[in-house]
């Protein structure tokens, strides 16, 4: 798990919960005690404006109350419980429902937002009615007569009305009621969404209506996601008020273009629908403490997606610790509140395993009131397109709601950008190189996103590869679905192909049949065209399992690596006739009760370090053993480790500066303009003395000098840099990145993460060489760069005034990616170390050997190899391995890591990520 800790000061203080136990008085007598109650105190707000809502409802069981003019109430006579519904109506509000805990005598005290309602659209109830807003997005289409009375069941006649209001849970997740969560087979699960509707019906006398028994109706959801690639089909889920759970019921379709995709499907009745997936999740451990450092008992900790549109929360213990679950291979932002105190956003990128935040969250008192400022989470990325085609910009902002956004072009507003999301239809040469930023504005301050440029191109793109066809493992009967995503100029033709022979009428970028055990082993491909070229993709597998058949493995248990004391999670997905029961197995021996598709391990210990797990599948019709995932234990402390990697990378802020000329360049070596550079602060940049080349012309070949003086620059990778650096380099084939430079750095001050996630300012003082080769073949990019530190060359780092002075060696930076931004994935990473020699605090240190990381088709490592080893005054310090689990941090002799300054680790196995991000920053 990456854990890249980039502190904000907001945060999300919706149904905020103060848990605090009370005592009663003891009944000897023959009266029965009271019944034991807790009570509700809280305010209900409109979700947009943030005013009071007065007379609204509030109820939980039998109590019940209602909000006074400044939307306060106070609802007593709750029985307590671990999970209590309080649910809240208003007119002209959709209801919501916020979900406390109490225990006897107990009070909770929550803030409810409720979704101000369409206006409504009136029709007669005896005709049928295609109503919604006008993109058609938004939609309802009702059958003649099809209305009755919600409660008595009674026929609806005349004129009737209908509001129908997008929820836009991408813009702000609070806005989806009661929560992300569900019940499967008696597990709370946690889901995904892709846009979500309220459809509210009423006659004449504003009683609510709803479809009679029998009858159906077409339902439209807008799409709402902040995830890149939303599916083709959904389950369709209702949220129901009384268990505060979402229910699963139907399925909805992806149709329309742009800006007005919309999922689409059949409903029985009418409530909040939403189109969701369940969420695959892995656990986030950690703990909140007070101010002085005491745990925090009883307090909600929340996550918001960042790639993805989901919320989940959980309770601290009695000693501040908690879990919760977020969803796999994604980053989210979390953060703890009470009442009057509040943590700052941790923003924590999860892979494919359980981790640990490795430091505390602290409540601190909260600003304006119980008002956070914004914090960006995610910025905007630069686009590259022709004339005609529409242009999708996405960023995202966290903070106190309600969050009011507004789109700059080129630091103008625009009029009506008022989401999260901006899109631009068939732009024109005229928006070439304008540049693009969002605003987040709330009651604490605003912040405004770095900008991201438009390149608008006269010739038409040749379409890339953005997402291939997967390999899929289907039922037999059940539904296969094969898709593609590509980058380039609008429109595409596509033709699907089953064993390399075109399928008739599969002519979309989804194809979708009904399987049967025939299907089994076939493959199937994808040809991409339009005005600029064609692109065929790799063939992907269907696997079919018989409705009689023993089990099959579909996805494998994976290696881990967790610290001492922490849990470690296994788990298996396997297909095949019903029932399948499991077996794990530790080092070939039954694991006892260990009978479920996933193997949890409460609490590691150094013994468990090596030990192989695999599980045994069977149903009545075989049986299918699994590979053996091994469990590595990390047995070092935190901070030894941390201080370990931050040694192994103390070069990297001297990398960074030496190529900091280069933010000047995009990827194809063109000029880019300083508002492009800079998000925030300002540069210069020359050429051999010189004024630069004008924005969106290449850089010149051969030999030159580029140099640049940054004050406070804030770059797209979130680095801030102040000082000069002058590279002069010797670029002779710009198509393949294949050059060297020598770097002069003066005064550098770069501010960005360590290897840890740690946010650190370093000071480079000298000069440097760096050598430059890569390749660029289809969407698969390879790029290896050594840095060459002279000796004397200095990194500071100016908290604590340690100095890294280098005198020899160099380290090699070798990583291979594919894709296109934003959906890029690793396939390669690996770091070589050849006798990098530097001192620091009395202490000569020596860095030799490499490690490599290659990813799988999901982004997590499949398998690792090397050793890198870090030694002070010729003694060994420690060793990191590459395992097919992440990277392995080993001390062997933890006293030369006792003078350095103290460090928060992250899980080893995200150094490869985060040096990633570093060569990104500094090529």
């Amino acid at each position: 798990m990456k854990k890249s800790f980039t502190h904000g000061l907001a945060a999300l203080l919706a149904s905020v919960v103060l848990a605090a136990c009370g005592g009663g008085d003891s009944n000897d007598g023959g009266t029965p005690p009271p019944p034991a109650t807790a009570s509700v105190t809280g305010h209900v707000v409109d979700m947009d404006s943030d005013l009071a809502v007065a007379d609204a409802t509030v109820s939980a069981g039998s109590a019940s109350t209602k909000t006074a003019a400044d939307g306060s109430f106070t609802l007593t006579g709750v029985a307590p419980a671990e999970r209590v519904s309080v649910q809240v109506e208003a007119t002209q509000h959709g209801a919501n429902v916020a979900v406390v805990k109490l225990a006897t005598g107990s009070t909770a005290d929550i803030r409810v937002r409720l979704l101000k309602l369409a206006a409504p659209q009136s029709f007669d109830a005896a005709a049928s009615a295609t109503i919604g807003n006008a993109t058609g997005t938004a939609q309802v289409t009702l059958p003649a007569n099809s209305l009755v009375d919600a409660t008595t069941g009674a026929a609806a006649a005349g004129t009737v009305s209908v509001s129908i209001t997008p929820v836009d849970p991408a813009r702000d997740p609070e806005r989806m009621p009661g929560g992300y969560t569900t019940l499967q087979n008696g597990s709370v699960r946690t889901i995904e969404s892709f846009g979500a509707v309220k459809v509210d019906l009423r006659d004449a006398q504003g009683k609510r209506l709803n479809l009679k028994p029998g009858s159906t109706a077409t339902v439209r959801i807008p799409l709402s996601t902040r995830s890149p690639n939303p599916p083709a089909s959904v389950p369709l889920w209702h949220f129901d008020e009384a268990s505060a759970r979402w229910v699963q019921e139907g399925t909805a379709t992806l149709a329309g273009t742009g800006a007005n995709q919309y999922y689409e499907g059949t409903v029985t009745h009418f409530s909040y629908w939403n189109a969701d997936q369940i969420a695959e999740t892995v656990d986030l451990e950690g703990c909140v403490v007070t101010a002085d450092g005491k745990p925090a008992a009883n307090v909600l900790v929340s996550t918001s997606g960042v790639d993805y549109s989901g919320r989940s929360s959980a309770f601290t213990d009695d000693s501040g610790h908690f879990v919760v679950q977020v969803r796999k291979a994604s980053t989210t932002s979390v953060w703890a509140a009470t009442d009057k105190l509040v943590t700052a956003i941790h923003q924590v990128t999860m892979a494919g395993e359980n981790g640990a935040m490795t430091e505390c969250m602290v409540l601190e008192a909260a600003t304006s009131g119980s008002k956070l400022a914004p914090k960006v989470t995610s910025n905007p990325r630069a686009q590259t397109v022709a004339i005609g085609e529409t242009v999708m910009f996405y960023a995202t902002i966290d903070g106190t709601q309600p969050m009011v956004y507004v789109w700059l072009r080129n630091g103008v507003e625009i009029a009506g950008s008022d989401s999260n999301f901006l899109w631009l239809p068939e732009v024109t040469l005229a928006d070439n190189g304008a540049v693009y930023s969002l605003r987040g504005t709330n009651a604490a301050g605003s912040v405004t996103t770095v900008t991201a440029k438009l390149t608008v191109s006269a010739t038409p793109i040749p379409p890339t590869l953005a997402f291939a066809p997967q390999n899929t493992t289907v039922d037999s009967g059940e539904t296969a679905v094969f898709s593609v995503a590509v980058n380039g100029s609008a429109p595409f033709g596509y033709q699907w192909k089953r064993n390399g022979q075109p399928i008739a009428g599969a002519t979309a970028a989804v194809y979708t049949f009904a399987t049967v055990d025939a299907d089994d082993g076939a493959l199937f491909s994808v040809t991409v065209s339009n005005a600029g070229g064609t692109l065929q993709t790799d063939a992907a597998k269907l696997t079919v399992v018989p409705a009689q058949s023993a089990p099959v493995i579909t996805t494998q248990p994976q290696g881990i690596i967790v610290n001492v004391g922490s849990p470690a999670v296994f788990a298996v997905d396997a297909k095949g006739s019903a029932p399948l029961s499991y077996q794990w197995q530790r080092n070939g021996t039954d694991v006892a009760g260990a009978t479920a598709n996933v193997l949890r391990l409460d609490a590691v210990t150094a013994t468990d370090n090596g030990a192989q797990f695999q599980v045994v599948v069977k149903n009545p019709k075989g049986s299918v053993t699994s590979a053996a995932a091994t469990l590595t234990v990390n047995q070092a402390s935190d901070d030894q480790q941390a201080k370990l990697l931050a040694l192994m990378t103390a070069w990297l802020p001297g990398m960074e500066a030496a190529g900091a000329p280069l933010q000047f360049a995009d990827d194809d070596f063109k000029v880019l303009a300083v508002d492009a550079v800079c998000g925030g602060g300002t540069a210069a940049v020359t050429l051999d003395g010189g004024a630069a080349p004008a924005a969106g012309t290449t850089l010149p070949t051969g030999n030159h000098t580029l140099a640049a003086q940054f004050t406070a620059c804030r770059t797209e990778a979130a680095s801030l840099y102040s000082g000069g650096s002058s590279l002069a380099y010797t670029f002779a084939d710009l198509a393949h990145r294949v050059g060297s430079a020598q770097s002069t750095v003066t005064d550098f001050r770069v501010t960005a993460d360590d290897i840890n996630g740690n946010e650190k300012t370093s000071r480079v003082q000298g000069n440097a060489k760096v050598e430059l080769d890569g390749s660029l073949n289809g969407t698969t990019e390879t790029t290896k760069l050594r840095y060459l530190p002279a000796n004397g060359l200095t990194v500071t780092d100016v908290a604590s005034q340690s100095v890294a002075t280098f005198s020899g060696g160099n380290a090699l930076m070798h990583s291979v990616s594919q894709g296109v931004e934003p959906l890029v994935r690793p396939l390669l990473m690996r770091q070589e170390y050849a006798q990098l020699a530097f001192s620091r605090g009395g202490v000569s240190y020596l860095v030799d050997g490499f490690f490599q990381l290659d990813f799988g088709s999901q982004g997590l490592p499949g398998s690792g190899s090397g050793t890198v080893t870090i030694s002070g005054n010729g003694q060994v310090i420690g060793r990191v391995r590459g395992t097919a689990g992440g990277l392995v941090v080993e001390i062997v002799n933890g006293g030369l890591l006792g003078g350095l300054p103290p460090a928060k680790a992250q899980s080893a196995k995200a150094v490869a990520q985060a040096l990633g991000k570093a060569a990104v920053r500094g090529r």
